[in-house]
Order: C-alpha cells, then sequence, then structure tokens
C-alpha cells in the first residue's frame, strides 16, 4: 500500500481504510487523488447493488448510513420485514458479517452507496437509525454514534442530548479533539439556548482545544463564552471562563493580555458568596504570583484554591492547585517539593485527572532541569511522555518534548536532541514556544557538529513569532544566534544578536540570561560586562575563572560547555581534556579551534579528529551508522536490525535520523542512494 501510495499526497493508512487493501479500488482512488469516491468505483458498486432485490437495496442502504455496522436486531427495527434479505446482501459481496453484525467490505462502498441516496432518504434513515438505538440500551453507551446520527436526523432535541455527554465522554478519556468536535455539533444548534447554556457549550469546547494544543481556536471560543456569561449576568461564573482566558493567553506568550484578563476575574469574583469558581480565581491570581517571583502569594493564594475545590468537590483544580504549591515549595526546598509532586501526580492518576497528572510531570521534568539535576529529568522525561502519549494530553506532550530536546543537548546526546525536536516540528500544533524551542534546539547542534542548516533553524525560530513578552525565548533565540555567529567569526552578526537584549543593564531583568549573553560578547572580542549577583558558570567565565566555570558546567551534565570554558585556558592538560570530549562529543568545530591552540603551544600527538573509518567517508557518519546504513540498504527495518545489532529500537531510531540528515536525504530510499554515489555501502 504504501508503495503504491509513494509520491502521492494520500496517507496509505487512510487509503487501505477507504479500500481495505482491494486493488482495484486503491488504484482508482489514487488515480482520482484519493479523497473522494473514484466515478469508476461509484459506478460498480452501484452495478453490483442495482442486482438487489428491494428489500435487500434498503438493506444495504441502512447499512450505509450507519457506519461501520449494523446488527441484526438494529436492521429489523430500521427496515422490518426486509432484514430477512440479508443473506442476498451477504451473497452478493456488498455486506459481509463482522462478528454479530453486517458491514460494507470496503468503505468506498459504504460512501458510494450512501451517496446515491437522496435527501429525504437520508434523512429518513438516520432518524430510523437513531430512534432504533436510542430506544435500546444497546445504543446508550456510544454517545458519539447518537449524536452523529441525530445530526444527519436534523433532530434538535436529540443533538442536544447526546452531543455534549458525548463530549464530556471524550474528554475523560483524553480525546480531546473528539470532544471538541462534538461540543462544535452541539452548538450548532445551539443558537437559540439561553446564555447561560449556550456559555457551558462554548467553555467545553474551549477546553478541548486548548488541551489539543489548538490555542488560537481555544481563545476565540472562550472570548464568545465570555460574552454569554455577560448577558447571562453571572459575575462568577463570567470570572472563571476568564480565568481560562487567562491560561490561553499565557501558553500563546501574551502575557499582558493575561494580566488584565485576571485582574477583570478577581474584580467580579471579590466580596461574592464562595462558590467552586472562586478556586479556578485563586488558583490563577496563584500563577502570576510565581510568574513574578512572589512565592509567599502563590503558596497562600494555590492553597486557598486547594481548599475551595475541595470544599465543592471538585477535582481538576484541586489537583492542579496541589500540583502548584509542590511545584513552588520544590523552588525552595527541592528535595520536599519533588516529593509533594510526585504525589500529587500519583493521586491525579489514581483519581483519572489526566491533564493534572500531565502537567504534573512537566512540573517534575521543569524542576529537575532547574536544579541541574539532569539525571532525574531523564527517569521523569520518559515517564512524562509515555503518560502524555497514552491520555492522549497532546498539549503536555509536546512541551515535554521541547523541554526533553533541550534536556538532550545539555547534556551531549544529540541524536536525543534532534530526535526529540523533530518529534516537535513534526507534529503541527499551535504552542509557539515549543516550535522555538526545537527549532533552537535544532540549530545550536547543526552549529556544534558542524552541520550545514544552522542558520535556517534560526531563520524559523525567529518566523514562529514567540510574543517579545516571552523574554526568556528571545534570551535562548540571541544566545543560539551569538553562538553560531561566533563559530562563523561574524562578530557584527555577534553584536547584532546580543545588543538588541542588552540595551542596557536594567533591560534584562534576569543578572543569569544577562550573563549568558555577555559570555558570547566577550569570546567575539566585544564588551561584556559581569553582571551584578549572578553567580551561573557564564558569570564565572565572564570573570575568567574558566576552570571554575569549567567544573561547575561538568557539576551540571553539560560536557559541551564545560569543554568550551576549558578551551579558553593555556592549560595543556586542560585544553586536551577539552578537545577529547569534542571528539567524543562530535563537536567538530570547536575540537578543530582547540587542536589549533594545542598545536601552537607546542603539544605534540594531537588526534585530528574522528576515527579513519568516520573520516574516510564524506558525510562523516561514524562506524556504528555505517553498521546501520548498510543494513538500511539491505531492506531491514528499525526493528530487524535492532536485532542484528543488539541494539535498542529507540537507539536504531536515532542512527537512522543521524544518517538521514548527514546525507541530506527525506526517506530511507534517498539516504541509499545518496550513500550509493558516496561510495558508502563499500565501507564494512
Amino acid at each position: 500500500m504504501a508503495l503504491l501510495a509513494d509520491g502521492c499526497a494520500v496517507d496509505p493508512a487512510a487509503l487501505y481504510r477507504l479500500t481495505s487493501g482491494n486493488p482495484f479500488y486503491v488504484t482508482e482512488a489514487l488515480a482520482a487523488g484519493g479523497n473522494e469516491v473514484p466515478p469508476t468505483v461509484r459506478d460498480a458498486v452501484l452495478a453490483r447493488v442495482a442486482r438487489l432485490g428491494p428489500h435487500a437495496t434498503a438493506v444495504v442502504e441502512a447499512a450505509s448510513v450507519a457506519p461501520p455496522a449494523l446488527d441484526a436486531v438494529t436492521i429489523l427495527t430500521v427496515v422490518g420485514e426486509a432484514s430477512d434479505s440479508i443473506d442476498e446482501c451477504l451473497a452478493s459481496g456488498v455486506l459481509h458479517v463482522e462478528g454479530d453484525r453486517v458491514a460494507f467490505r470496503h468503505e468506498l462502498a459504504r460512501v458510494a452507496v450512501e451517496e446515491s441516496l437522496s435527501p429525504t432518504r437520508r434523512l429518513a434513515l438516520h432518524r430510523a437509525v437513531l430512534l432504533a438505538l436510542a430506544d435500546t440500551a444497546r445504543g446508550s453507551g456510544d454517545l458519539a454514534r447518537l449524536a452523529h446520527h441525530a445530526e444527519r436526523a436534523a433532530d434538535r432535541d436529540a443533538v442536544l442530548r447526546f452531543a455534549p455527554a458525548a463530549a464530556a465522554q471524550a474528554a475523560r478519556i483524553g480525546a480531546y479533539r473528539e470532544a471538541a468536535a462534538q461540543y462544535a455539533r452541539a452548538l450548532r444548534f445551539g443558537d437559540d439556548l439561553p446564555p447561560g447554556e449556550r456559555a457551558a457549550l462554548l467553555e467545553g469546547r474551549s477546553r478541548a482545544c486548548y488541551l489539543a494544543d489548538d490555542q488560537t481556536e481555544a481563545i476565540d471560543v472562550i472570548r464568545e463564552a465570555i460574552r454569554c456569561r455577560q448577558q447571562q449576568g453571572a459575575p462568577v461564573e463570567e470570572a472563571r471562563a476568564l480565568t481560562e482566558l487567562t491560561d490561553y493567553l499565557w501558553c500563546r506568550g501574551y502575557n499582558g493580555e493575561a494580566a488584565d484578563a485576571a485582574a477583570r476575574a478577581v474584580e467580579l469574583a471579590a466580596d461574592r458568596p464562595e462558590q467552586r469558581e472562586h478556586a479556578y480565581v485563586f488558583h490563577t491570581q496563584a500563577l502570576e504570583a510565581l510568574g513574578r517571583g512572589d512565592l509567599d502569594v502563590c503558596l497562600e493564594r494555590a492553597r486557598a484554591a486547594l481548599a475551595v475545590g475541595g470544599r465543592f468537590g471538585d477535582e481538576r483544580i484541586a489537583g492542579h492547585a496541589r500540583v502548584t504549591v509542590a511545584s513552588t515549595t520544590a523552588r525552595r526546598d527541592f528535595g520536599h517539593g519533588l516529593s509533594m509532586l510526585e504525589d500529587a501526580v500519583d493521586a491525579a492518576r489514581r483519581k483519572g485527572e489526566h491533564e493534572v497528572a500531565a502537567r504534573g510531570l512537566n512540573a517534575l521534568v521543569f524542576r529537575s532541569m532547574d536544579r541541574h539535576r539532569h539525571d532525574l529529568a531523564e527517569r521523569f522525561i520518559a515517564d512524562a511522555i509515555e503518560y502524555c502519549t497514552e491520555h492522549t494530553e497532546d498539549l503536555w506532550r509536546i512541551n515535554v518534548l521541547a523541554i526533553a530536546a533541550r534536556w538532550a543537548l545539555d547534556r551531549g546526546r544529540w541524536d536525543d536532541a534532534v530526535a526529540y525536536a523533530e518529534a516537535v516540528l513534526d507534529d503541527p500544533r499551535e504552542s509557539p514556544w515549543t516550535h522555538h524551542e526545537a527549532l533552537c534546539v535544532l540549530a545550536l547542534v547543526r552549529t556544534r557538529r558542524g552541520d550545514p542548516g544552522a542558520r535556517d533553524a534560526l531563520a524559523e525560530a525567529a518566523a514562529v513569532g514567540v510574543p517579545l513578552e516571552e523574554e526568556f525565548a528571545h534570551v535562548d533565540l540571541a544566545a543560539a544566534r551569538a553562538e553560531v555567529a561566533w563559530f562563523e567569526r561574524a562578530v557584527d552578526d555577534v553584536e547584532a544578536a546580543t545588543a538588541t537584549m542588552l540595551m542596557g543593564p536594567s533591560e534584562l531583568g534576569d543578572p543569569r540570561a544577562a550573563a549568558r549573553l555577555h559570555f558570547w560578547r566577550r569570546l567575539a572580542g566585544l564588551p561584556g560586562e559581569v553582571p551584578a549577583a549572578s553567580s551561573s558558570p557564564y558569570a564565572l567565565a565572564l570573570a575568567g575563572r574558566w576552570h571554575e566555570a569549567a567544573g561547575e558546567w561538568a557539576e551540571r551534565s553539560c560536557p559541551y560547555e564545560a569543554a568550551l570554558a576549558l578551551s579558553r585556558t593555556d592549560d595543556v592538560g586542560a585544553l586536551r581534556q577539552a578537545h577529547a570530549e569534542c571528539l567524543r562529543l562530535g563537536a567538530r568545530p570547536l575540537a578543530t579551534l582547540i587542536a589549533r591552540r594545542l598545536r601552537a603551544s607546542g603539544a605534540r600527538a594531537v588526534p585530528r579528529g574522528p576515527r579513519a573509518a568516520t573520516r574516510a567517508n564524506e558525510a562523516a557518519l561514524t562506524p556504528r551508522e555505517l553498521e546501520v546504513l548498510v543494513l538500511v540498504a539491505e531492506g531491514l527495518r528499525n526493528a530487524g536490525i535492532a536485532e542484528r545489532l543488539y541494539l535498542s529500537p529507540r537507539t536504531v531510531d536515532h542512527h537512522v535520523s543521524a544518517l538521514l540528515r548527514k546525507l541530506g536525504a527525506r526517506t530511507r530510499g534517498e539516504a541509499v542512494a545518496a550513500a550509493g554515489r558516496l561510495g558508502l555501502l563499500d565501507v564494512r
């Protein structure tokens, strides 16, 4: 199937679902572009249906409007005595048996029959199926199916009954895109609902969109919900909706607008009898205080949110407040706070609060990174990705992938960094920071390895458009630009990259961030200050305390930065140590610079770079990558390569990603072709 679809803008998996692999259907669908029923297929299907008797035709038509299948009892309810003709349908090959139900053999055939029905016939069948399912216990669990038939039957009351219930059911299992779609279905029939009822549907849809990382839509929808709450005259409910808007604006980096929304929420909720919604307002105040570094207010407000949420039995807001208390505590007492966070995550897991658990796992990763505990971060990263993937917590999954990319970059595990970054970029969502961060990481990996494309990645990161209010993200971008420019000996570009963020001593509030940018200025021969109150390794380096800076970076598990610091000393032993570390990491540009310094100092027997087997090929593949390439050329998939080389599948994934990158290939076939041109497949 994948081979047939190669070169076509068609998803092979979707094509298989439509055709079940039938060669005729596949060929015709591809010829028609794969997006609609080809005329040839429609004619063939309808010709076969035309040979059926009227009762059998009625069965086929009923099955066509009720995918994926219909059981015999429902068919009997829908078409009455015509259900006796099921055997004729099976004998014709139009339908087949799936367990105790009948279904079309191919989705294309079902669509062809459904599209052939007149609008009135289709409407009547949907109404009949809806009644059959709604009147029996069999349909009670499949709320999404009931909502589908209600909409197709144009039954407003049924849509408003089943679609919100289906949305809530989908949200409970993390199917947020499905939940958003079900809320949208209800809203299409809810124009004349009272403002409060319509607001509830809008709030449900906005939250589902947000958690699916469709943030622009989430913001638009919650704004409409707020207008409905205003029409309703419900200030406390409006306040809670404003806290949702605040969350979404923070996530997009619109901090000024978020502050305005939060202030309005506090104003609306003030001096009113306590309601569940007050917990949301208190929690928003806690997060706002955390953002400005006021840990005392954050803890006081978060504990208030926890107490109110608990009194009203709202496990979701209570869980979020518990995570916030623990995460904030970890900033003062890392060990105790981390233990509290793990307890909060365990509690959320037990209660089925997947969103809370996902946020808590992200907090565990972030707090570990903040304390430079890369060992702990590694454990929590794996758990967070697995949990968020299992429960479809896309917002938090993508967030932790971006953090993991930076973690792997810091550790010198650059294949992993690329894999994490590409996982973010290959999943087009709306979180601006995650894509920005992934592109910054890619740029740094490329420049540290001496690979092309670093400036391209930086340009893409700038184009993401993270708001200037997200200062930390712009510091990351400025530092990455400065590092790339320094390796290219483009002093003017180092100046341009850092000057905007360093207009004056007071322009950049974080002294650690200022030290980081001044570091690259100093390396480029530009004036670089040592910010007061900063004890970061960057500040140590700016003070000329290179060995101490290297030791601090090594303690933080940042081997590349440690090597860079040692490379600035005149100590031959330190230079040799830095050179060896760069060769281990694959940091060819820095290794070359250090080798020049060693030779200039009169040092002998300076290693000249990668092993002979690696230097022998133009793509600079490592011996292990060459082994993997040969097996790829033999047609083995990653699982087979892992078995042959006694590696984990994940390690093989990283090796394959690396060789595709080094060979400038998009596919395995392109990689093999490029390797053949370079004569790499002759290397054993």
